[in-house]
């Protein structure tokens, strides 16, 4: 069963998280209280369909994570999903899974085989145009200018089976992940997913004509072209 996580008390202290700021949280209350609220809620989701493989989330194994809270708490060193579909992160917690929605967390800071990475909810980068509102993104490079990547996922349809009794030439439905990427400064936010040109275009109105240099050779579907360029970016700031 997955329930909706409704309160929690933490200890834990909040501080500078990517571009901005919160104040301490000095809760002495050590544990994490859940309280199950059937009513108004979703309290529990049905089974993945059949014949489908693969899932939403962004890391389909449970991670160690630390997750900072709009109210300025924080909870500490759990076990923990980001299901990128529902915009949920599952939490394992007494044998159930509660679910915290994303309008409730800021960022959240998880390792995964041995390697941190950070997520912050869209919301956080301001703007009255912000597309990115309650939306889970990574933190690629965190500086004035951030490189951020967004997830999305395709489905490639499977082929039908010709012959049901010998499950020959059948295949399964396949969720697959993907990724763009965002570049932000304050405010402003540019998308990969805007195309070359329009890429161009946005980056050219947002950092000015001096940019164009940078953009000649970049490749915006590769993440290792798009951190070189944020790298530059910030050092010419």
């Amino acid at each position: 069963m997955k329930y909706i996580l409704s309160t929690y008390i933490i200890v834990g202290s909040f501080t500078c998280f990517g571009q901005y700021h919160a104040p301490v949280n000095t809760s002495t209350n050590a544990a994490i209280h859940f309280q199950n609220r059937p009513y108004g809620f979703i309290t529990s989701f049905p089974p993945a369909p059949q014949g489908v493989d693969g899932n939403f989330y962004v890391h389909n194994e449970w991670n160690r994570a630390d997750i900072f809270m709009t109210d300025s708490t924080k909870l500490s060193d759990l076990n923990i999903k980001i299901d990128l579909k529902s915009n949920n992160i599952e939490i394992e917690y007494n044998t159930a899974v509660k679910l915290l929605p994303v309008n409730r967390v800021l960022a959240v800071k998880l390792t995964q085989a041995g390697d941190p990475e950070e997520y912050i909810n869209g919301s956080t980068l301001g703007g009255a145009e912000n597309v990115y509102k309650n939306q889970f993104l990574r933190v690629l490079y965190q500086d004035t200018v951030m490189l951020l990547c967004k997830f999305y996922h395709e489905i490639i349809r499977g082929t039908a089976n010709p012959n049901p009794a010998l499950h020959i030439g059948k295949q399964d439905d396949k969720i697959i992940l993907k990724k763009t990427y965002v570049i932000a400064k304050g405010d402003a936010m540019v998308a990969s997913a805007l195309g070359k040109s329009k890429f161009r275009e946005e980056m050219i109105i947002v950092f000015g004509k001096d940019v164009k240099p940078l953009l000649e050779h970049i490749n915006i579907k590769k993440e290792k072209d798009l951190t070189e360029l944020v790298v530059k970016l910030n050092e010419s700031l």
